[in-house]
């Protein structure tokens, strides 16, 4: 089954609200769905990728980080990412911009365009969704690269365990 994801891009200097606001006021400025790989592993290593093609540093003017422009650019990246070598660049699959965030998402990830973290990337929140019961229980904690890491070693490591026990068998 696919883990569904879906990236806010949202920037806390154009909607209207002085200072920081927590993310359910904050009104996405564009979202991006997901239909696969949408777990920390996933997603979140490609945001990170993304943002070292796209030339996220410290330092870099704050304009260069409006929420709209930064989603085209991640939609055209991940088409990049994810398009046979022989295809289209236009025939990518399982990305979309939305308007709202599906039913069925497991992971929803904001990046504030106008805040940076301390390697000068857009500040990322993750949410991550407690089963499927109402009402919605969501566990919320920021994107670091040391958290990437270690989600995909503990993938790695499921992985090999899973090979293991099949050698066995």
């Amino acid at each position: 089954m696919s883990t569904r994801s879906t990236t806010h891009f949202v920037d806390d200097n154009c909607n209207n609200f002085a200072g920081p606001k927590p993310r359910n006021v904050m009104k996405p400025e564009a979202i991006v769905y997901r239909h696969m790989d949408g777990y920390v592993a996933g997603a979140g290593r490609d945001l990170y990728r993304f943002f070292r093609a796209y030339g996220c540093r410290a330092g870099r003017p704050m304009s260069a980080y409006d929420a709209q422009a930064l989603a085209a650019k991640y939609v055209v990246w991940l088409a990049g990412e994810y398009t046979a070598d022989d295809a289209s660049p236009l025939d990518f699959m399982s990305v979309y911009l939305m308007r709202q965030d599906p039913g069925d998402i497991q992971y929803r990830y904001t990046i504030n365009a106008a805040r940076v973290d301390a390697d000068g990337n857009p500040r990322v929140m993750v949410e991550e969704r407690q089963g499927y019961g109402e009402p919605e229980v969501w566990t919320s904690y920021p994107l670091t690269r040391d958290l990437v890491a270690k989600e995909i070693r503990q993938m790695r490591r499921r992985y090999f365990e899973r090979k293991r026990r099949q050698v066995v068998a």
